[in-house]
């Protein structure tokens, strides 16, 4: 193993760290390498002495301008919830200057995203009451943050609405305006702040092949931007 807690690839990968990761006698491992948009992602499949296996995906997102958010998603802020909604994370390291890594139980096999997947009452429930425990889970935790960060949120969202409107030849410009003077007046009452997901579209949900529920919840695969941190949660108001 290389000196850095941050594995670069599959190739920073022993059978004896994979032991000591996993707490078991791992025997062997294969592993294949592909690539998303943002991060190199290696398939590993781990065979145990006792004959069993367990598939993993290792994401490593490296590079200087990468923040550790990701990584506090799934080693700090819920890992005291109980039967949290999150993919389990085994290991994960972030250094400054070269970005982090994590090593996911991989459920490809099992579940799928929610992209192009006509919704249900069923799945609507389950994943209200998923994001409700998370939201409860950091309740009054914390003030809100400061305004420059409502700022930034506004000024990236809002060039937004003229490409809803074209896409869907609704006028929704009123309604933008409205939500902003809404979250604005919240925002300076921050009674009741907690801690949100910040990027809930369908490709960070996962359900099930064969069903709605259980709700698994990804958190954000972006780069931070130039002058501060993208965060896989916010503050937000409720």
């Amino acid at each position: 193993m290389k000196q850095s807690p941050v594995l670069r690839g599959a190739e920073d990968i022993s059978v004896g760290w994979l032991s000591n990761v996993l707490q078991r006698d791992v025997v062997r491992f294969s592993a294949s390498s592909g690539q998303s948009n943002w991060s190199n992602q290696h398939l590993i499949v781990v065979t145990f002495a006792d004959g069993t296996t367990r598939t993993l995906r290792l994401k490593a997102c490296l590079g200087a301008t990468f923040g550790r958010s990701e990584v506090d998603y799934y080693t700090r802020d819920y890992v005291s919830l109980t039967e949290a909604p999150l993919v389990r994370c085994w290991n994960a390291a972030y250094k400054e200057g070269i970005g982090y890594h994590l090593l996911l139980d991989d459920l490809s096999g099992t579940h799928r995203n929610r992209r192009g997947v006509p919704p249900t009452l069923e799945y609507g429930l389950a994943a209200a009451e998923a994001l409700g425990r998370l939201h409860k889970h950091h309740w009054c935790s914390k003030p809100a943050p400061e305004q420059a960060v409502l700022d930034r949120y506004f000024e990236e969202i809002s060039p937004g609405v003229a490409a809803m409107e074209c896409a869907t030849g609704l006028t929704l410009k009123a309604r933008f305006q409205n939500h902003e003077e809404a979250m604005r007046t919240r925002w300076a009452r921050s009674h009741g702040m907690t801690l949100l997901h910040g990027d809930l579209n369908s490709m960070n949900i996962l359900t099930p092949k064969s069903g709605d529920w259980p709700v698994y919840f990804v958190s954000i695969r972006r780069r931070p931007q130039a002058d501060g941190q993208r965060l896989s949660s916010s503050g937000f108001c409720l």
